[in-house]
């Protein structure tokens, strides 16, 4: 345990903190350059920005930032609901998806109980499980992707959350519709399923699962979404929990008032109708990808298909391969973090 008189909860010197990408400043900090020479592609943002009516809709609402936001994030919440086909009571806004992590956690993990997972899923369902006492069993993946069956025999009676990112990060995989929609009609009633679809958008939608008729159909499942991907607001913090009404009111519990910033709120009001800069993005997207399988082919490198807008490559040593390409002002991100120290995402 840390040197210090007061006692603190055993189980944080389990934790290490969380390693984000690279900051551009930081880099041309380093090299002495200016940021516009920087290429960073670390953190699976979006390449074209945010939506212009987003930073026309945040323009215009400047002159209000001496007022708090609006707790209830109401026509945020009633655009998304519109959106989805639900009534805004299915909603949870937070700073960030990952907020909406830590609040599930908040309300179902305690020291005693457990949080079933992938071993190389998003680092942040095992670190939030510790930091409230509960125990993160991490499961084997099948190949690059998710295996269901592997998590299945891994929920017991102390289980309480079961962590489904789906497209996954960092491998850019998504579980096949029939499988995933098969494997949470299994689920106990003692389990609720967090699908983490951060870059759902990114996928065909004839091969994006069910959920919220699941959700309607009585099924413990809830979704996380997010606007720091294909909307380009990464920089704002703002994601969504979709989930039945009576667990959506247990996570507005333990959510903090004014958790979601004004800025964020329209911004992300203004990205939703911007249908034209998602097609463009995913236009882009699929361009690139196709670009960039093409040029490891022809480099001899092995990377995993992604349907995202990411990709896990072969490199040999990822630390070192990310020190080079920092010298080439490019930021990139080692993945030895998650076993893998052989691949740069």
């Amino acid at each position: 345990m840390a040197e210090i008189p007061v006692e603190y909860n055993p189980w944080v010197d389990l934790l290490r903190p969380y390693e984000p990408g690279k900051p551009v400043e930081e880099l041309a900090r380093e090299l002495g350059v200016e940021p516009d020479a920087v290429v960073k592609l670390a953190s699976n943002e979006n390449a074209l920005g945010p939506s212009p009516a987003a930073v026309r809709a945040l323009q215009q609402a400047a002159s209000r930032m001496h007022l708090y936001p609006d707790g209830s994030c109401f026509y945020l919440a009633r655009r998304v609901s519109q959106k989805l086909g639900v009534t805004p009571d299915w909603l949870v806004f937070g700073s960030g998806s990952n907020e909406l992590i830590v609040l599930l956690a908040l309300v179902f993990l305690r020291p005693g109980v457990t949080a079933v997972m992938s071993q190389k899923s998003f680092l942040i369902y095992r670190l939030v499980s510790r930091t409230v006492g509960a125990e993160p069993i991490e499961v084997p993946m099948k190949g690059w992707t998710i295996d269901t069956h592997a998590l299945q025999e891994a929920i017991g009676e102390d289980c309480r959350l079961v962590f489904i990112a789906n497209p996954n990060n960092p491998t850019g995989t998504a579980v096949d519709r029939e499988n995933l929609e098969a494997f949470l009609d299994r689920l106990p009633g003692h389990v609720l399923a967090v699908v983490d679809e951060a870059y759902v958008e990114f996928m065909p939608e004839d091969q994006t699962p069910d959920l919220i008729s699941r959700m309607r159909n009585g099924r413990m499942i809830c979704s996380l979404r997010t606007f720091s991907k294909i909307y380009g607001l990464a920089g704002l913090r703002i994601g969504y929990c979709v989930a039945p009404p009576p667990v959506a009111s247990l996570l507005q519990r333990v959510r903090q008032p004014f958790n979601v910033n004004s800025a964020a709120q329209v911004a992300a009001l203004a990205a939703l109708d911007d249908e034209d800069h998602v097609r463009r993005t995913l236009k882009l997207v699929a361009s690139e990808r196709q670009f960039l399988e093409s040029e490891l082919r022809d480099l001899g490198l092995e990377y995993v298909p992604s349907v995202t807008n990411f990709m896990l490559v072969r490199t040999g040593d990822g630390r070192r391969t990310f020190a080079a390409l920092q010298e080439r002002h490019i930021i990139v991100r080692p993945m030895d973090v998650y076993g893998l120290s052989d691949f740069v995402r």
